[in-house]
């Protein structure tokens, strides 16, 4: 007979994606905001025109996938109330991207919610950036925010990082946990009222007035209708591609003793 052939191994798939609460993917490619686990396409914008792409940049892992915002163009992105319908009023919800600022002038990451339309309240749910690097304002109301800062080098904010707020409720307080994590590492929480009332369109790049344009590069964002916990974070951030597959990991495959028989 034969010897039996060695087995051959594939690298472990990439699930960090936890798929029963995710909303909508968006792995920027090719400039579009293509919503790859569903129909929630985003649309990109230059001023007031609609555009079928956006400019693309190096993203972190060396391809040209990551999406260009330019102010000066208002450049943004403007996805669908569809993508916002689980995440209304004080559901829980997180939101993940990864970002590379360019300028530090006060644009906002991304933002959705009402701004006091009726029968709403002004609520919003939105993450920007100030005037300093490393310094990052959450806001869930005009006259609401909380401020962050974290310290790094002038070298480092000219590279990626990975960006994830989270909001949930526990228990009967009128109020829940928002969480700020930075490279997968859990940075601040504060108790914030979260109440976006009915569903609205998602803006990144720009806030929900459209007076704060951000000038960065963005990729792979992914939008959850839970309050995902720190482990899933860290996964999100580790994770390379973390595509949005809905298959199960492969078991690693175990091994017998002699004679060579392998067991999958």
């Amino acid at each position: 007979t034969q010897p039996t052939p060695r087995p051959t191994f594939s690298s472990a798939p990439t699930v960090y994606t936890f798929e029963s609460h995710l909303v909508a993917y968006y792995n920027m490619s090719k400039g579009r905001a293509v919503d790859s686990i569903g129909r929630k396409n985003g649309q990109p914008y230059t001023y007031s025109t609609t555009l079928d792409e956006l400019a693309t940049t190096t993203s972190r892992d060396g391809s040209p996938d990551a999406v260009r915002l330019d102010p000066f163009a208002n450049q943004h992105i403007r996805f669908p109330a569809s993508v916002t319908q689980d995440l209304v009023g004080t559901a829980a919800r997180s939101i993940c991207l990864w970002a590379r600022i360019n300028d530090w002038d006060g644009g906002q990451i991304f933002e959705y919610g009402s701004q006091g339309a009726y029968p709403d309240p002004t609520e919003l749910f939105g993450l920007g950036v100030r005037r300093t690097p490393g310094s990052f304002v959450f806001t869930n109301h005009p006259s609401e925010k909380h401020n962050v800062t974290i310290q790094r080098s002038k070298a480092e904010w000219n590279d990626w990082h990975h960006y994830c707020v989270t909001y949930g409720r526990r228990g009967p307080k009128p109020w829940g946990n928002v969480t700020f994590y930075f490279d997968g590492d859990e940075t601040a929480t504060w108790n914030a009222t979260v109440d976006t009332g009915t569903y609205y369109p998602l803006y990144l790049g720009v806030d929900t007035n459209m007076q704060r344009w951000l000038n960065a590069s963005v990729d792979e964002l992914y939008v959850y209708s839970e309050e995902l916990h720190a482990g899933a974070i860290y996964g999100l951030y580790s994770d390379m591609t973390a595509p949005p597959t809905m298959t199960q990991p492969t078991p690693r495959p175990t091994f017998s003793s002699a004679p060579t028989v392998y067991t999958f």
